[in-house]
């Protein structure tokens, strides 16, 4: 008996072990509903109830005497609602988790029918033998099905409750109703023709295969509960591996040896599945019930769900209707999924199942999950809305208008100096005729290296009026770095006032005062209407490249013109707002800046490199000019809130724009106290240089704010987003794949990379045009918002930057004495955004770490410099000979790159002082000294002494701004962030600190 009622023989010794104190979860239970003839006896079959349940083996551990059977007596018709209805609250009252397990309840009516309502644990009891225990307790005269009249009534509606850590299923509301818990149930269809095991391996593989999808797993666990077996009844697990290269006729074969040979649920399953039940890898079951081959027949349950509430999450229930026909439904728990939700997947599942009857070798990895007309559905949500007619003109067309419309007004501000719209006009003008003297045509390429400044707008427009594409670098870029860009764009002019910028003969520099030549000759005109269009690149700004090298995205006019049409009306974009221009001009966030700002008559107020580097000095430049729209990476936000939370309210702020990088959506709750959303409006948006900057907006207020919200919002008008698969199909909504971005931002191409063009440009399956392969993981939600859920390839993103760590690992093992590189990013403390960093692995012969990180400076930005290099014998590897990035040892565990600054471009230091010194020493400056060697250890989290370099202690600009505050906090004085930048160690430190007085 013990095996008819028990999963498994080794359970039953073991119960309490297994199950813990307090209520079952709904979830956890079967439940059934049985009507009886009007002729039974409730009382005789209450003494037979009782009899079945002490003969269970663990109810002789129970106390004599105790009532484990139930009779009510209800004044009620046996057809009535109110009847249904009690029998539905008793199917759903929770089940304490003590022997014996099981509740039995006898409800009798006034017209002398009876209800047996019997709830039981499911880790205990499972179909097979509730069937087989009420078999026992009553005869087959007792038993007649007859379901009360309102059963339908009591179906739970659907629900749109969703848990956002539940599955990958994604955080959203659909059509239903909400209710509290419940049963989703949808009908499949009624299928025949198959034998059992054909069936039951078939709807497997189907299930499977739509989860392998889901999940982005390639080996997915099924729990499969048999009645059909005569060994031993419970649930078994079949692991259906969905590998890259798995057809449909392999999967079910697997499946199929499975079922003879399963995994039964044995003690150490058992702990397993429960585990797994509370969020981990077994999230669903195939629930094969097959009432026609069961032992007893005559027994049958009312047409409610099989067990109170799904027996999993998602559940697949296969019912016997006789003569090889059998009904298929899916299940699933209404507290957890939404009913659109629930349909979709088991469309999903129903289509999959229905491919692989038909195609034996149907590649399960390949084929589309949706029908064409459910995949157009599906892409239409990744349009907001179309643009209408945009005007058909170029930048600096634009600018022009602006100018000739407000003449007077402020355009740049860089310091004290200020320029008038008019005044910038002129001087470009008079630029771009000079350039057009040095024979600049049409389409040619100019470079640009200049700091913030206006020389560096002027000469933007200056080349952009001379029908030219401007290519901004950075003056902080290595040389080699410089030199690669102008060889690959084909530059042979560079406006630049660095004297370092490498000269060869064919490319000539000149400085932005020697374009302001006066030109007398009237012939000399910039080119006309004819010979350039909106169709034209802009410009070409260089990104990190996965190959090892840079690799330059070309934009058109057209797309920054969208891009100001797609955003002007909704962020209420007009001539009184004033900018920031914060980000290096090789940084496409420097593209909204300017332009954002200049074409709607806006000023624009640049902001000096050594001020972007002092959030200090950064939040009284934003009091100062009154500035209202702040374009901001997350990182550099939280720096300058750290600085804000004291001081008079930003009273002219009004819109804060986040890019560059994903947003923790946690951070801002304490800005919400300080600025409310309707004061000023925080828009997190995503966005890729290849696809104009930005993509999508999604506007974040407290709600979401407080619950983390990933959602980057839908595409901004003009724009359109799809999920693909890695067959490039459409995914269902709610489902992780690759993110795709079509629409007026797609960029033309990488220039002269024909083959990585071809690559990541593509036609537009589902609306015409051209999309780009952006690398992002991501879901779309019902609502058309996407959600970001990081990258599929090596390339990441630090405090703004985009960084491929493939280019830093082909930098360092482009030096000779190299054998093996590395590069990982990693954030020791989780929950600090401030610890992130790129960490370097070497495997050295015939050179030193520090000689590596020399040569790497010559061609890395500093952004891209690793934080750490540490030697290692050899790389460890996985089983698949991929780098084992759990096994590499904690950075710089042989000491080799703290001993070295990153930037030595300063003096040597002086030695350090001992500590006989420090200690006899009572000089301001030696007390000073002591001071900030304890604060800077106490931020850094690691000891530190006044020689240490701060950029080589993992030192970056968050720490810099916590080591200002609390030397604040500790009475100390002000920190100088921008003379940390260039004077790197604590002894240099000290003696320009004092006399600051704290202030």
């Amino acid at each position: 008996m013990k095996s008819i009622f028990l999963n498994h023989p080794e359970i039953a010794g073991n119960l309490s072990s297994y199950l813990s104190d307090g209520d079952v979860a709904p979830g956890a239970l079967h439940a059934a509903a049985y009507r009886l003839t009007q002729s039974v006896n409730p009382e005789a079959v209450a003494m037979r109830l009782k009899h079945a349940l002490a003969a269970l083996p663990f109810m002789q551990k129970t106390a004599e005497g105790r009532e484990y059977v139930w009779i009510e007596t209800l004044h009620l018709r046996a057809d009535s609602y109110q009847a249904a209805d009690r029998v539905r609250k008793e199917m759903e009252r929770p089940l304490a988790e003590t022997f014996p397990y099981i509740r039995v309840v006898l409800l009798t009516y006034a017209d002398r029918f009876v209800d047996l309502v019997i709830v039981a644990n499911r880790a205990v009891f499972d179909k097979a033998s509730l069937d087989a225990f009420v078999c026992a307790a009553i005869s087959e005269q007792d038993a007649v099905y007859q379901p009360p009249a309102a059963a339908s009534a009591c179906e739970p509606e659907l629900t749109s409750l969703l848990s956002a850590d539940f599955s990958p299923l994604p955080d959203w509301r659909g059509k239903g109703e909400e209710c509290e818990e419940g049963v989703i149930r949808m009908r499949l269809g009624v299928f025949s023709g198959q034998d059992d095991p054909q069936l039951a391996a078939g709807w497997i593989s189907a299930l499977a295969t739509v989860w392998a999808r889901y999940s982005a797993t390639n080996v997915p666990v099924v729990a499969v509960n048999d009645s059909r077996a005569e060994s031993v009844s419970g649930w078994s697990l079949v692991a259906a591996p969905v590998q890259e290269d798995a057809t449909a006729q392999r999967l079910k074969a697997n499946i199929e040896q499975s079922l003879q040979q399963p995994v039964w649920r044995s003690q150490a399953l058992a702990s397993r599945l429960h585990d797994c039940e509370n969020g981990g890898e077994v999230s669903l079951a195939a629930l094969i019930y097959d009432a026609a081959s069961s032992p007893h027949p005559e027994v049958a349950a009312c047409d409610y769900a099989p067990s109170l509430g799904a027996p999993y999450p998602l559940t697949l229930l296969i019912e016997s209707q006789g003569q090889g026909r059998y009904c298929i439904s899916g299940l699933a728990d209404g507290a957890l999924f939404s009913g659109d939700s629930v349909e979709q997947f088991f469309q999903c599942v129903r289509r999959a199942y229905e491919r692989l009857r038909e195609d034996g070798e149907l590649n399960l990895r390949s084929f589309p999950l949706l029908d064409e007309k459910a995949q157009q559905e599906v892409a239409a949500l990744g349009v907001d809305r179309e643009l209408g007619d945009i005007p058909a003109e170029r930048l600096e067309a634009l600018f022009a208008r602006q100018a000739a419309r407000t003449p007077d007004a402020i355009a740049l501000s860089y310091e004290n100096e200020q320029m008038t719209y008019a005044d910038l006009e002129r001087r470009a003008r008079l630029m771009a005729l000079n350039l057009v003297v040095l024979n600049v045509k049409p389409g040619d390429r100019v470079g640009i290296c200049l700091e913030r400044s206006f020389d560096l707008i002027a000469s933007m427009l200056a080349i952009l009026k001379a029908g030219a594409i401007y290519i901004p670098m950075d003056p902080a870029y290595p040389e080699e770095r410089l030199s690669y860009t102008c060889d690959n764009a084909e530059i042979r002019l560079v406006i630049t006032d660095a004297d370092a910028f490498p000269v060869t003969e064919a490319r000539r520099l000149i400085a932005p005062s020697e374009l302001e030549r006066d030109i007398g000759d009237a012939r000399v005109t910039t080119p006309s209407a004819e010979h350039i269009s909106a169709d034209d690149a802009a410009y070409v700004i260089y990104t990190s490249g996965s190959t090892g090298k840079p690799k330059g995205v070309v934009v058109p006019h057209k797309n920054v013109v969208s891009l100001l049409a797609a955003t002007q009306e909704d962020f209420r974009l007009n001539e009184k707002d004033a900018w920031t221009f914060f980000h290096s001009a090789a940084f496409d966030f420097s593209v909204w800046e300017i332009w954002g700002s200049l074409l709607t008559g806006a000023h624009l107020v640049i902001v000096p490199y050594w001020v972007s580097r002092a959030p200090d000095e950064f939040l009284e430049l934003v009091r100062e000019k009154q500035v209202s729209v702040l374009n901001q990476t997350p990182s550099a936000f939280s720096q300058f809130m750290e600085m804000e939370r004291s001081g008079a309210p930003l009273t002219h702020l009004r819109l804060v724009i986040f890019g560059g990088e994903p947003l923790d959506a946690k951070m801002l709750m304490k800005w919400f106290d300080r600025y409310p959303e309707s004061r000023c409006r925080l828009v997190n948006m995503f966005g890729i240089t290849e696809t104009t900057v930005h993509v999508t907006a999604q506007t974040i207020a407290r709600a979401e704010a407080m619950a983390g919200s990933r959602s980057v919002g839908p595409a901004i008008p003009g724009w359109r987003l799809y999920v693909l698969d890695a067959a490039r199909n459409i995914l269902p909504v709610g489902v992780a794949g690759e993110i795709y971005v079509a629409g007026a931002g797609v960029a033309s191409q990488y220039l002269n990379r024909p083959e990585l063009t071809e690559e990541r440009f593509m036609p537009d399956p589902f609306c015409g045009g051209r999309m780009y392969r952006s690398g992002d993981k991501g879901r779309l939600l019902p609502c058309g918002r996407l959600e970001h859920l990081g990258r599929l390839d090596s390339q990441v993103k630090l405090r703004g930057f985009r960084i491929e760590l493939d280019e830093i690992r082909k930098v360092l093992l482009g030096v000779h004495g190299v054998e093996a590189a590395a590069v990982v990013l990693n954030q020791p403390d989780k929950n600090d955004p401030a610890s992130a960093r790129l960490d370097s692995y070497l495997v050295l012969s015939d050179i030193a770490v520090e000689d590596v990180i020399v040569k790497a400076e010559k061609m890395l930005p500093a952004y891209m410099m690793p934080s750490t290099f540490t030697q290692v014998d050899a790389m460890p590897l996985t089983a698949n000979g991929k780098l084992d990035v759990k096994k590499l040892p904690e950075p710089n565990a042989q000491g080799n790159a703290a001993d070295k600054p990153k930037v030595v471009a300063e003096a040597p230091s002086e030695p350090a002082k001992t500590s006989s010194e420090e200690t006899a020493a009572e000089t301001e400056a030696d007390r000073l000294v002591a001071d900030m060697v304890r604060v800077w250890s106490e931020v850094l989290g690691r000891e530190v002494t006044a020689a240490d370099n701060f950029f080589s202690l993992g030192g970056n600009s968050l720490y810099a701004v916590r080591i200002a505050s609390a030397m604040r906090a500790a009475g100390l004085p002000a920190l100088p962030i921008r003379e940390l930048y260039v004077r790197q160690t604590i002894e240099k430190l000290a003696p320009v600190m004092v006399g600051n007085g704290g202030q």
